[in-house]
């Protein structure tokens, strides 16, 4: 016959055991959590981005610019900043893209987003709205947006060659001021719209020498 004392004791060591048992269990439990939430967390920060980014260029999209520019306009508004909203086209892009395929075409716009990606700041937002067409916000006036504009087409160029692509190919730009209206966002858009086609129009005069 076990002893009252003695089987005390063994109950106490099984009582222990299963304590110890359970902790190690709960700490793996919550190690595994934490890390199911860190994957989880990832998974939604990637989801997110691949919302709001092209596929092809890694700008920003079309969807993130309708979403950004409502944050923005609010920042221009409380702190009195100027904005400047710039429309670039890339010329003669099509007349490549047909003749020489998309592949070509491809290595066209991925080298104009980077090439336009590292002339702004990382407080500015560049984005590929569609085809070979980019909008670029920046915090500044129109002088600095137009010397801004101005170095982003002279230097452009000599990026062409570099990367072994077709010397025709030039960048078209329009300007227009954005104020902190939200309403006056689609004028500054079709404003500048409209501006890049007078440049093209004037860089296309240029070069047949008119």
């Amino acid at each position: 016959m076990v002893s009252a004392p003695l089987a005390l004791g063994v109950g106490a060591l099984i009582i222990g055991g299963l304590l110890l048992a359970f902790r190690a269990y709960r700490r793996r439990l919550l190690l595994a959590l934490r890390e199911s939430n860190r994957e989880l967390a990832a998974t939604r920060a990637e989801l997110r981005l691949a919302a709001i980014t092209d596929s092809l260029t890694g700008l920003y999209n079309r969807r993130f610019f309708d979403e950004v520019t409502t944050h923005h306009l609010e920042h221009h508004r409380r702190f009195h900043l100027l904005l400047s909203l710039l429309y670039i086209d890339v010329d003669r892009f099509k007349a490549i893209n047909d003749t020489q395929g998309h592949a070509v075409g491809d290595r066209v716009l991925r080298h104009v987003a980077d090439y336009i990606r590292h002339r702004f700041r990382e407080a500015d937002y560049v984005f590929r709205i569609g085809g070979d067409e980019f909008v670029v916000l920046i915090s500044c006036g129109a002088d600095e947006a137009e010397k801004r504009v101005h170095d982003l087409q002279r230097e452009f160029h000599a990026t062409l060659v570099e990367a072994d692509l077709p010397l025709s190919l030039g960048l078209s730009v329009g300007i227009a001021q954005v104020s902190a209206d939200a309403s006056d966002l689609e004028h500054a858009i079709a404003q500048a719209d409209e501006r890049m086609y007078e440049d093209k129009r004037r860089r296309a005069a240029e070069m047949l020498g008119e």
